[in-house]
């Protein structure tokens, strides 16, 4: 019996340094496996205000660069038919009139035996020249024949 409990005593001396090795083995996994969980839930450091107002002037100036452009085509394209409206409506009133005039004139000619003093003129005698009449000796009237 004494034999048999020196054997148990061994063999459960060598079951407790593979305990021991498990166990090391175990926490060594655990300490790689909160390593790991650690890295995954890494955040930022805290940035300084230095830092931060230069991200605060990049962000501003790229804002600036992604503003809409200016005219887009539709209005560019709609300003351009209103004029083409206008303007059609323009020679829609305009043309006609300058063709009616034209008519008129052209069929209004007074008549050459019956032409009426209109009511602007002045009968002969009484319109005022300004110029003197020519004299027939005045050298300036004289015709320069060569």
């Amino acid at each position: 019996m004494a034999e048999r409990e020196g054997e148990i005593t061994a063999e459960a001396e060598e079951i407790r340094g593979q305990i021991a090795q498990l166990t090391a083995v175990l926490d060594g996994l655990g300490r790689a496996a909160e390593e790991v969980r650690i890295t995954r839930k890494w955040t930022q450091p805290a940035k300084s205000a230095e830092r931060q107002a230069l991200e605060e002037e990049l962000r501003r100036l790229r804002s600036v660069g992604q503003q809409p452009s200016l005219p887009q085509r539709r209005l560019i394209l709609a300003l351009f038919a209103a004029s083409l409206a206008c303007f059609g409506a323009f020679l829609v009133f305009f043309l006609p009139s300058q063709s009616l005039v034209r008519d008129l004139r052209s069929t209004l000619r007074p008549h050459p035996r019956r032409r009426q003093q209109r009511s602007g003129d002045l009968p002969e005698p009484l319109r005022h020249d300004p110029s003197p009449p020519p004299t027939p000796h005045d050298p300036t009237n004289d015709q320069l024949t060569m």
